[in-house]
């Protein structure tokens, strides 16, 4: 039985899925502690691309740290991008968040990251191009050192970076070794998550219902995604470095475990699913492939 919730596509899909990849796309990147590190994470996304590639709603959710306010409006002011700056009163959470700005974005494709994740030049380009090859794709999520199923070098761990690699190092090298390369899995890993605005037409925003403050809301997504027909992938050839756990640090035991138990009662499958996937473990080719392109010192660093 299809799903009543699902807004089929109409006759303006194809029109409107071709105006999203000619807007900039929209960066939704929500703040709440850690002034340094959210600033070196701002820092690096405003030199990754060039003007005009992307837009940036940056939304400070009620940040308990004082200078985080004033570092927001200096780096606005710096900030060569379009940017627009939202100030929460009160703390909503994540997925609130997310889904304020996922409505302001209206026509644009998305991606969603994280406070604590560092991009490096030419990633949003390299995702762009992954999503307009292949239009089934409602998700993608770069490979990364701390992102459980789309960690690097060691699957479903967290990794420290290689010695002597930086992040700009092996986001080069994924760039140059595995150009166009790219895995099905069965969500997305919110981090960092490019999403297609015709599939956020067609399913919805997030549930803030079920998982109001975040961990649960991006895997949801996917697995709705998935059962009308939409992919979620893995962009081999996009390295963002994470960081991890900063705005839920104190309470992630707790949301992951009640959240986990909100997503098995929504999609009773995803348990089963994801553990296929780590058992086939697509991507380990590609992995590989960069451990033999490292120890060969192809890096150019």
């Amino acid at each position: 039985m299809a799903d009543p919730t699902v807004k089929r596509p109409g006759p303006w899909a194809g029109w409107l899925d071709a105006l999203a990849f000619r807007l900039p796309v929209d960066v939704i990147l929500p703040v709440y502690r850690d002034v340094d590190l959210t600033r070196k994470a701002l820092d690096a996304l405003m030199q990754s691309e060039p003007v005009g590639r992307f837009r940036l709603i940056l939304i400070n959710d009620c940040s308990p740290e004082a200078e985080m306010a004033g570092m927001l409006r200096d780096f606005c002011q710096q900030c060569p991008h379009p940017v627009r700056l939202l100030e929460h009163t009160e703390n909503r959470g994540f997925t609130a968040s997310v889904n304020v700005g996922m409505r302001l974005s209206r026509m644009r494709n998305v991606v969603l990251l994280n406070a604590d994740a560092l991009v490096s030049p030419g990633w949003l380009e390299r995702l762009n191009a992954q999503a307009r090859a292949n239009p089934a794709i409602a998700t993608l999520t770069p490979l990364s050192n701390n992102a459980t199923i789309a960690s690097f070098p060691r699957f479903c761990e967290n990794n420290p970076l290689p010695e002597g690699w930086t992040r700009q190092a092996l986001d080069a090298l994924c760039a140059r070794e595995l150009k166009g390369c790219s895995v099905e899995i069965p969500t997305a890993v919110g981090y960092c998550m490019w999403i297609r605005r015709r599939a956020l037409r067609e399913l919805g925003l997030f549930d803030e219902r079920n998982f109001p403050r975040g961990y649960g809301e991006e895997n949801d997504f996917s697995r709705r995604a998935a059962k009308v027909g939409w992919q979620n992938h893995l962009a081999c050839d996009v390295f963002v470095e994470h960081v991890g756990g900063v705005s839920f640090a104190e309470a992630a035991a707790a949301l992951q475990q009640a959240h986990g138990q909100r997503l098995l009662q929504l999609h009773p499958e995803y348990e089963q699913v994801v553990q296929q996937h780590i058992a086939e473990d697509p991507a380990a080719r590609y992995r590989q492939r960069l451990l033999q392109a490292m120890a060969t010192g192809r890096a150019g660093l």
